[in-house]
């Protein structure tokens, strides 16, 4: 898939969507079809919403499950787990989730549940993915004994080098901000909304930009509004 900006979207689909509501879009690598995410007002997050520009509609919900791919087990035996994954959307918003189950296979117990976008930016493979969230299983506990200042600290490098990686990938920086950067920090850091303006602020510093023009980017993009 590949990210287009406003300006780049078809005429027939930018007259259905206002500059002012849209976050981001997705051109399928599979089909004419774009994904786009445009922001909700009445739940203060991003609905997801297919366009078919041949036939100039918005695919239903129904149309789209029937196109969603199938179930399947991950055997990652150098890891002693086996992983599920499956795939479905998000309620009220229909933002396309992926789902892993993640199971030992010395005791048969749940380890995790994971889930993350299906459409993004920068998303690594599904094992890199899954080895990522078994090392932060952990952290949490550890994020808690952090102060103030490491918080703020460990947040900004973790933005700083997602940025760098997703403008290395070819994208915009600002493309770092979704939903799922929030969620995940949420996962970590339930107040993580005391910090984030001051996060935003150091980060900028650091990267040498407009401290404003960021935090606009991160509510544009994220639909996240900062206190």
């Amino acid at each position: 898939m590949r990210l287009k900006k406003y300006i780049d979207l078809p005429s027939n689909l930018k007259s259905q969507i206002a500059e002012d509501k849209f976050l981001l879009a997705y051109q399928l690598t599979d089909s004419e079809n774009i994904v786009i995410w445009v922001i909700n007002d009445h739940v203060e997050r991003r609905d997801e919403l297919e366009f078919l520009p041949s036939e100039n509609r918005f695919l239903s919900l129904d149309e789209r499950k029937k196109r969603l791919p199938e179930s399947e087990e991950l055997n990652l035996s150098d890891m002693a787990v086996k992983v599920i994954v499956k795939y479905d959307f998000e309620p009220d918003t229909n933002v396309l989730y992926e789902y892993f189950d993640i199971t030992s296979e010395n005791s048969g117990l749940k380890m995790a549940e994971e889930s993350r976008n299906f459409y993004s930016a920068y998303k690594p493979d599904s094992k890199k993915f899954i080895v990522q969230k078994l090392e932060k299983l952990n952290f949490p506990l550890k994020y808690q004994t952090f102060s103030v200042d490491e918080k703020i600290n460990y947040w900004v490098e973790k933005m700083y080098r997602f940025r760098r990686q997703v403008g290395e990938s070819g994208c915009e920086e600002n493309d770092a901000f979704d939903v799922t950067l929030i969620d995940n920090m949420k996962k970590i850091d339930p107040d993580i909304s005391d910090i984030l303006p001051d996060c935003l602020k150091k980060l900028a510093q650091i990267e040498q930009i407009n401290a404003v023009e960021l935090a606009e980017a991160f509510e544009k993009r994220t639909g996240y509004q900062l206190g």
